[in-house]
């Protein structure tokens, strides 16, 4: 990879990956949702396709293990007019900018 390229990434809490009552897909669709989450606010906005693509299964395991993850608390869910807001908690309690300049400083 060459200097000029930008890393991209998903940051994952060690708690969501060491919960062993989670699925496969249950950590999958976390980290697609700590994908497109705002590493301010936690926010973000992917369709249920979207992320039952990125995951390989179905809209409904993307449902059920979104249920899941809500009722753990790892993440919150909200309806805005036709779509869903997710609210990933983690990054939502922690500020990520001071880590994203550091790996910005390291290119």
């Amino acid at each position: 990879m060459s200097n000029k390229e930008k890393f991209t990434f998903a940051m994952v809490d060690y708690h969501v990956i060491e919960d062993t009552s989670l699925t496969a897909y249950d950590l999958s669709v976390f980290t697609v949702l700590s994908r497109f989450a705002d590493t301010d606010t936690g926010e973000c906005y992917p369709k249920q396709e979207t992320i039952a693509k990125l995951v390989g299964c179905s809209v409904g395991s993307v449902n059920k293990s979104i249920k899941k993850l809500e009722n753990k608390g790892y993440i919150q869910t909200k309806r805005n007019w036709k779509m869903k807001n997710y609210i990933v908690n983690y990054i939502k309690d922690k500020n990520l900018n001071q880590l994203e300049s550091k790996l910005h400083e390291m290119k």
